[in-house]
């Protein structure tokens, strides 16, 4: 009557009589009829008609055919709360009939009651009493059960059952991943509806219904159900202390022997095909591959190397070494594989559960090339993420991209699983906008379009868990090299500093591929403690210089070649070839490595990639370096100017030197040379007398102490091949060899050695400092020492004198017992200011020289008994009172610049205070201007300046010279010497603007060059 409009009309008889379908009359353009009853009238009515309890006197069949009566009144009410609930008082009263049915049905054939499922055969199961309609599932009990816990929230998964698609409504596969998703969504609007503890005793029913008719896919799928309703979490994490279960361990671990007494006793009568679907959809957590354990490749470089034989493609470059603006690189990716090697990829699962699960089988699912990743009878333990090894090998090079895993659990059906590798977790919906079952289902979120506003509240749309995909760059075959054998025995070496020792080791190649590339690169001890310095921001640029020639300069280990040039070696499959390893001895070397790379490359070495792989062997090598020669202390002293000087060898030099600026000498016979006997002169010098004088060097002492328990012999060694006095014509290419030295050191005893260094120009002090590593090229620079221009230039130019000395430095020592040698390292001198000054060669360094007047017949007859002018030095000189002279100054401007020059000469007297030493009014008179100022003087261009003389009082005198600068010179580089940088070095460009920006911050000041050896002239009665 409630349907009908309030009357019971003759659809509704049958109904009642002939159980034909009802359908509900609406009537809206007529007047309601009150209706009599009213649905809670109805259902009150209804209820009194149960049973009072389940043990009751009620026969069962009476209260099955109750329950179902009220049970269809209600389902057209719309009441489905109170039909669940009937219908599950219903099923409780059926268990124990059915169960008591078993046993009669058991006693009948002759079996134990106990012997449960497997009592039954094939035709029955065949023929199920379930199935209301024939292959009718959804008209069966049991998607009666699955209506029940429908309404109280369970979470029923219609997946595949028998091997045969339960279809949800969706046109995705079930193992795909949007099938999943939306079963998460699902499963995470169920976990909020309804009471779990009512939920998991429903299920229970459920599978205790299945169970007692028997019906085996009814208690697969509700255990399925109730392990998805016991599930504490989607995803674990590391910690395994929460979200533990909602079932006991006992409950889970009869739950699974459920599953495996099911699927095996189906499987004894014939059903093999009847599987349980896998409760956890997130099983797979994670894929890692890693290569094989026999060295695995790694990314390398050309600049890794050094290799340098390919040529850049022209073509436009970046004016800027960094462009924050330029596309980003791809990032690296990890260690490829190689083709037809197996490598091991770790994948790591879950189990949510406290028991333990049986894995049959396990294979990675991926795309792109062909290969081969399977396992077989594992074990995963209870309720923890462990990861487990699959052996995986590529057939082909290329790109593989791993999407998932395929795994048979053991009882359950083979399904393809995601990987996912982000934790996700069900967020609870803020706004309840949804009552009663219909919020069963999943809240739908309306697509975000342009319009949309969401800072006024909007709901954002719910992000579903994301699924990972692993890339792996597969790469062809490699070879594989071994050491087959080593000079070395032990794999260590014991040396002295500065000693080179060499050993051979032998490679092997055991593959058959070809190893068309072999690298030796070395790591030691000293390398390591070289770069952290090198790492530190308050470097000087001397320091890091110093830094870098003992990195690549001066290397502890290096491969000695005995062709000319880069020659990359190579390995034929089966070849064996022997290599000499060099090691030098340096403080500090205690250990090192010798690292081989190799691969197979398929090119020339002139077509190198930028990018490749190699493999790599790595021979450890233990050094013990001992002490042998220490430099203790070192001095640079100035030579007195008159030593070494011999009769006219200045003049001789000089007119070999300058045969064209030079004026013509007087006589010989007038200047008589003197001092030839002198005993102070140095054999050195005496030995170069005819082209080199004292002040043209300059004296080096240096200390050495024997720290070995051997006697060592030191020979220490100077040459002279960069100044330009050397005349090639004679000289040819050959270097000149200014002295040799040795001496016997007794154990523990120091010995001094004197050697005769010549002095060094530089024609431009201030130039900036290389940096040898091009890695370390900075295109703006930021001192962090905020050093002045003065104190700059002080270091610049300290650096460019040591390394020019060291240049002509040379220094050897050998053991007379056992006979080891080296190379002595006189890196360890550092100059001082007084040691600078005696060594540097100024631009301008004024020379003097005395002439007579003029000549005449009586001068001629007498001259060689009576000198007008006795030289006992270079610039000292006797002469007779009352006499004119002509004092000759000489300017040689050494540097690549003009200079205009202005000279002061200052004459005194010797060994006077100052105050005395200038009055000069009645001693000494001059026929010109003591200053005066001079035409520009070019480049390598030489000048006298004549100022006639006569001394009146005899004594000593003593004249001095000074060259200043009229107007200061620009310093700033000009354009056509920036333009004119060599094109090779790409970074040229940067560097002259460093300098010009420094040579801008230089004072504009006038420079000052005074004599370094006076003109001494003794001025007598008689020089008789």
């Amino acid at each position: 009557m409630q349907v009908r409009d309030g009357s019971l009309d003759t659809d509704g008889l049958q109904h009642v009589v002939l159980n034909k379908p009802l359908e509900r009359m609406s009537l809206p353009d007529q007047q309601r009829k009150s209706n009599t009853f009213r649905k809670t009238e109805i259902t009150s009515f209804l209820f009194r008609a149960l049973p009072s309890s389940l043990s009751s006197d009620v026969p069962v069949t009476d209260a099955v055919q109750i329950f179902i009566g009220v049970a269809a009144v209600l389902s057209p009410l719309g009441m489905e709360r109170k039909r669940a609930f009937v219908l599950k008082e219903l099923f409780s009263i059926l268990i124990p009939g059915l169960v008591q049915a078993r046993k009669i049905g058991a006693a009948e054939i002759g079996i134990h009651p106990a012997a449960g499922l497997s009592a039954l055969s094939n035709a029955s199961f065949d023929i199920n009493a379930l199935d209301i309609g024939p292959a009718n599932m959804e008209a069966g009990l049991r998607s009666v059960l699955s209506l029940i816990g429908g309404v109280y929230g369970a979470k029923l998964t219609n997946g595949r059952i028998n091997s045969e698609w339960q279809n949800d409504g969706h046109d995705f596969d079930y193992d795909s991943i949007e099938a999943i998703i939306e079963r998460t969504f699902q499963n995470s609007a169920l976990d909020t509806y309804g009471d779990l503890a009512l939920k998991i005793d429903i299920l229970k029913s459920c599978i205790n219904f299945c169970e007692a008719l028997p019906d085996f896919s009814g208690v697969l799928k509700f255990i399925v159900a109730l392990l998805h309703a016991a599930k504490g979490t989607y995803m674990l994490t590391t910690d395994l202390q929460k979200n533990r279960p909602l079932l006991s361990p006992d409950e889970q671990t009869r739950l699974y022997n459920t599953v495996k007494r099911t699927v095996s006793v189906a499987h004894k009568l014939g059903v093999s095909n009847l599987e349980a679907e896998y409760w956890d959809d997130f099983l797979v957590r994670d894929v890692l591959i890693q290569p094989s354990g026999a060295e695995p490749p790694v990314r390398r470089t050309k600049q890794d190397f050094g290799v340098t034989f390919s040529t850049e493609k022209g073509g436009e470059t970046e004016p800027f070494i960094y462009n924050a603006f330029s596309k980003p690189l791809t990032p690296t990716a990890e260690a490829p594989l190689i083709a037809g090697e197996p490598a091991t990829a770790r994948v790591i699962l879950q189990n949510p559960f406290d028991f333990e699960l049986e894995i049959e089988h396990i294979q990675l699912e991926g795309e792109g090339i062909a290969f081969d990743a399977s396992a077989s009878n594992l074990l995963l333990a209870p309720f923890c993420l462990q990861e487990i090894g699959v052996t995986l090998l590529a057939a082909e090079e290329g790109v593989l991209k791993i999407t998932g895993c395929t795994v048979k659990v053991k009882f359950c059906r083979e399904r393809r699983f995601p990987i996912f590798k982000k934790i996700w977790k069900s967020v609870a919906e803020t706004k309840l906008k949804r009552s009663g079952l219909a919020a069963k289902d999943p809240s739908l979120s309306r697509p975000t379009s342009w319009s949309s506003n969401t800072s006024q509240g909007a709901i954002p749309s719910r992000k579903p868990p994301e699924t990972t995909t692993l890339s792996a760059n597969i790469i062809k075959a490699q070879p594989m090299i071994e050491v087959r054998s080593s000079s070395l025995l032990q794999s260590a070496i014991m040396m002295l500093e500065g000693e080179t020792s060499l050993f051979e080791i032998t490679l092997h190649n055991t593959s058959d591929c070809p190893a068309d590339l072999l690298l030796f690169t070395f790591q030691d001890s000293t390398t390591a403690h070289l770069q952290v310095a090198l790492n530190n921001k308050d470097n000087l640029p001397t320091e890091i210089y110093e830094l870098e020639y003992q990195m690549l300069k001066r290397p502890p280990l290096r491969l000695r070649t005995s062709g000319p040039g880069q020659e990359i070696p190579s390995l034929d499959p089966g070849e064996s070839k022997t290599f000499t390893i060099e090691v030098l001895g340096k403080p500090g070397l205690r250990k090192a490595t010798i690292q081989v790379d190799y691969a197979c490359i398929g090119a020339s070495p002139s077509e190198l990639p930028d990018t490749f792989y190699t493999r790599q062997i790595s021979i450890p090598l233990t050094v013990t370096v001992n002490a042998s020669l220490n430099i203790s202390r070192c001095e640079i002293l100035p030579f007195n100017g008159h030593l070494g000087w011999i009769g006219d060898a200045s003049s001789d030099i000089k007119s070999k030197k300058h045969p064209t600026t030079y004026a013509t000498l007087p006589d010989p016979s007038i200047v008589s040379t003197g001092g030839r006997n002198d005993p102070q002169i140095s054999p050195v010098i005496s030995q170069l007398g005819s082209k080199y004088t004292g002040s043209d060097y300059c004296l080096l002492l240096i200390d050495l102490r024997n720290s070995w328990p051997n006697p060592i012999s030191a020979y220490l060694k100077v040459t002279d091949s960069t100044e330009e006095k050397i005349d090639r014509s004679e000289a040819g290419s050959s270097t000149l060899h200014l002295q040799e030295v040795s001496d016997v050191l007794q154990p523990g005893h120091l010995s001094r050695f004197a050697l005769v260094i010549p002095r060094i120009y530089l024609d431009d002090p201030h130039q900036k400092i290389p940096v040898l590593n091009a890695a370390n090229r900075r295109q703006f620079v930021v001192s962090a020492n905020k050093l002045s221009y003065e104190a700059e230039t002080a270091k610049r130019e300290a650096f460019w004198l040591r390394e020019k000395m060291f240049e002509n430095l040379h220094g050897l020592w050998k053991d007379e017992v056992t006979g080891r040698e080296g190379v002595i390292d006189f890196r360890a001198i550092v100059l001082t200011n007084r040691m600078i000054s005696s060594l540097r060669v100024d631009d301008i360094e004024p020379s003097f020289n005395l002439l007579p007047l003029q000549k005449t017949i009586d001068q001629e007859s007498c001259s060689d008994q009576y000198p007008a002018i006795l030289q006992t030095g270079q610039s000292r000189f006797s002469v007779s009172t009352d006499t004119f002279f002509n004092l000759q100054t000489t300017l040689f401007n050494r540097s690549s610049k003009p200079i205009h020059p202005i000279i002061r000469i200052q004459p005194t007297l010797r060994n006077q205070p100052y105050t005395i030493a200038l009055e000069l009014s009645r001693r000494l008179s001059c026929t010109g201007m003591l200053q005066r100022a001079l035409p520009v003087l070019g480049p390598r261009e030489q000048r006298q300046i004549n100022l006639g003389i006569t001394i009146h009082c005899a004594g000593e005198y003593e004249i001095r010279a000074t060259v200043e600068e009229v107007k200061a010179a620009n310093t700033i580089i000009e354009p056509t010497e920036e333009k004119a940088a060599p094109l090779f070095d790409k970074h040229a460009y940067h560097h002259d603007s460093y300098q010009q920006s420094f040579d801008t911050k230089a004072p504009r000041q006038r420079r000052k060059w005074h004599s370094r050896l006076p003109c001494i002239i003794t001025a007598r009665e008689s020089l008789v």
